[in-house]
């Protein structure tokens, strides 16, 4: 977008030019106010609100990240080896699934995610 009306070069000098025409029509007293204003200004006032801010930030980030990895992995149900057992031996396992909420809970869980095929 950078077409001769919008050049970067040009609008810098443009504004450097109409920045120096600015001063050049001030009046001296208005420059010593100026400049009184600026000396008197507080340096780096809101330095401190920064320096809490990120490092409430940084804490928050690190406890959640602590409780997190705290949480106790999931297993699965101890009766899945009868499920197993059950269809290998050919029998009906629709009444052992439909009898084990477990199965369901551990089917959500983060660990069953893990052995999907890959995408």
């Amino acid at each position: 977008m950078n077409t001769p009306h919008h050049d970067p070069a040009t609008f810098d000098a443009r504004m450097r030019q109409s920045h120096t025409a600015a001063l050049s029509s001030l009046t001296p007293q208005t420059l010593a106010q100026l400049r009184r204003a600026r000396q008197t200004a507080p340096r780096h006032a809101h330095r401190g609100r920064w320096l809490v801010v990120t490092s409430g930030c940084s804490a928050l980030l690190a406890i959640s990240a602590g409780l997190y990895l705290a949480q106790p992995a999931t297993t699965p149900p101890a009766d899945s080896g009868a499920v197993a057992s059950a269809v290998l031996a050919g029998t009906d396992s629709d009444d052992l699934l439909d009898h084990n909420p477990e199965l369901y809970v551990w089917l959500a869980s983060e660990t069953a995610l893990a052995m999907e095929p890959p995408r």
